[in-house]
């Protein structure tokens, strides 16, 4: 006999809400909707933010509406006429649109490959399609315009969770990053920019010293290839303010730093008031990285033992390659969130732990799987990605040719893209094309295939290879300004540099052919034959199709 107690509040059902409205809370803290921001639009999941040109207008959806229905008005119903220049434009059209017949079509990555694929399955060979990425950008590599975000912290967790210097207080020389530090001190609600300088202040004197050397990112210094990772965070952030230490404090810390101008402003500010407290400070030309490890090794080099207070695993990365033997004791002291504390890590343990053939192939490794100027791999993770590569004895002489100062962009293009082959269980002989294939036949009796889910095509890893090259050389050398990023996977877009996802259109253009039909209004229940080439494919019209609107 069944219980007489209704499933939705059995205990079970209970927990899992729980569950579910705490990643509720978490989502909605991390993309708070009702922090004041600037007037214009934006998407709280993807941060797409309409500008006033973009004529973005979902905001006014009934006032579109009804403005549309009063031309309704004192009209037969045979004369009303709907134009698309008058319905509502969504945040969706600021994303990459598919050009087919010179109308932009704005359709979901998924909805695309879905209708790409329909058609690719009804052809006698499918492989050579799988060259086409079947998508308006590489799924696996790009996410709503921008390139996926790795989770950097999951590899630096695996690196240290054995170096983790217990029962020691550190010493010696502290080298702070001050992207880091600006984070650090909680600002008062109301006060001055001199009050807040002054927190600062009491903070690096009372945690470091009386003379530690804080080194701060530099800003407004021409196109950078962080261009595009400082656009992600920027997209929510405060207007624009004047400065100085008499003017009142902005009431969001977080907004009113995730703006360059403000934030660079504020850096010289900052930097001047800890300048004159007897502290080192030094301003990057362009990422702070780079300088606060060349100034950590300089302090080391001189056998002077030296902590590095950060947080980003990037400058975890970079110290465990650069740290040398003979050099005095390098630490990185950075917050363990599991024990909310902090936590000292020594880097000649991590180098000790993990290895030569690991330090050796790290650089190139963390480019590979994503960090600030480079893609993430969907479903590949930094840690698992380390470790398959790092055991595999094929990757040796690959991660040297992408590393390699002389290398070519077709050497580094072909390791580059074997080394995504094994990444994703191929074999050395294998291509990503063919892989591409391989997979998607493989998933396709059990689930959906999503177009993430594939391996990227051999034109977007190459891009993405050419990138990652330019980034373990400035990594390498200390130096962002190393080589012209034009010539490695980026393109300049007005003053700004943008990666080049591939250089492929989406698909060939047989099956553009069908993508959407080009029935006539005036035809009487054209759709619905087999003159329609949506219908005669085995598709629903849409919204783009010529005539018919998807009616």
């Amino acid at each position: 006999m069944s219980s007489g107690q209704h499933q939705e509040v059995g205990a079970s059902r209970a927990a899992r809400d729980r569950r579910d409205l705490q990643k509720m809370i978490e989502w909605f803290t991390d993309k708070d909707p009702f922090t004041p921001l600037c007037s214009e639009l934006y998407s709280l999941s993807s941060g797409l933010t309409a500008s006033a040109g973009d004529g973005i207008n979902c905001d006014c959806a009934e006032e579109v509406g009804t403005d549309m229905q009063q031309h309704f008005d004192s009209a037969s119903f045979m004369d009303v006429s709907l134009k698309r220049r008058d319905c509502v434009k969504t945040l969706q059209q600021l994303c990459k649109g598919l050009i087919v017949d010179k109308k932009t079509l704005f359709l979901h990555t998924t909805h695309l490959f879905s209708r790409l694929i329909a058609l690719v399955e009804r052809t006698s060979d499918m492989e050579p399609y799988f060259v086409y990425e079947l998508t308006t950008l590489p799924a696996s590599l790009f996410k709503d315009s921008l390139m996926r975000k790795p989770d950097k912290a999951g590899l630096g967790n695996e690196l240290t969770k054995h170096a983790v210097v217990e029962g020691m207080a550190v010493r010696g020389m502290f080298v702070l990053d001050g992207g880091s530090l600006l984070h650090k001190v909680k600002w008062p609600k109301l006060g001055t920019y001199h009050d807040v300088v002054m927190c600062y202040v009491r903070y690096v004197r009372s945690h470091f010293g009386a003379q530690a050397m804080i080194v701060f990112d530099g800003y407004n210094s021409g196109s950078s290839v962080k261009d595009h990772e400082h656009g992600r965070r920027s997209r929510k952030c405060a207007p624009s303010v004047q400065v100085d230490e008499t003017k009142p404090v902005c009431s969001n810390q977080q907004l009113f730093l995730a703006n360059s101008s403000n934030k660079s402003q504020f850096i010289v500010l900052l930097g001047r008031r800890l300048s004159e407290e007897g502290h080192t400070v030094r301003y990057a030309p362009d990422d702070a990285d780079t300088l606060i490890v060349k100034s950590a090794v300089e302090v080391a080099e001189q056998q002077q033992s030296v902590t590095v207070v950060a947080e980003d695993t990037d400058i975890l990365v970079l110290l465990v390659h650069h740290v040398q033997p003979g050099m005095a004791e390098v630490y990185m002291l950075s917050v363990c969130k599991a024990r909310k504390s902090m936590v000292s890590v020594s880097i000649q343990k991590v180098q000790e732990i993990n290895g030569t053939s690991a330090v050796r192939q790290l650089l190139v490794i963390h480019a590979l799987a994503g960090c600030d100027t480079t893609s993430a791999l969907h479903g590949r993770g930094k840690a698992s990605a380390f470790w398959k590569l790092v055991r595999s004895a094929d990757t040796m002489p690959l991660t040297d040719i992408v590393a390699s100062t002389t290398g070519t962009a077709d050497e580094v293009a072909s390791a580059g893209m074997k080394l995504l082959v094994l990444l994703y269980g191929g074999q050395m002989s294998d291509n990503l094309n063919r892989l591409r294939f391989a997979k998607y036949m493989q998933k396709i009796p059990t689930s959906q295939v999503l177009p993430e889910k594939l391996p990227p095509t051999e034109r977007a890893a190459l891009y993405h290879s050419l990138r990652v090259h330019l980034q373990v050389m400035q990594w390498t050398t200390l130096n962002t300004s190393v080589t012209e990023a034009t010539n490695w996977g980026w393109k300049l877009e007005g003053k700004t540099l943008v990666p080049i996802p591939t250089d492929l259109e989406p698909a060939p253009a047989d099956l553009f052919k069908v993508i959407r039909c080009n029935c006539k209004r005036t035809s009487v229940n054209q759709c619905v034959t087999s003159i329609c080439t949506c219908r005669k494919n085995g598709l629903h019209c849409i919204p783009a199709c010529g005539g018919c609107d998807g009616e």
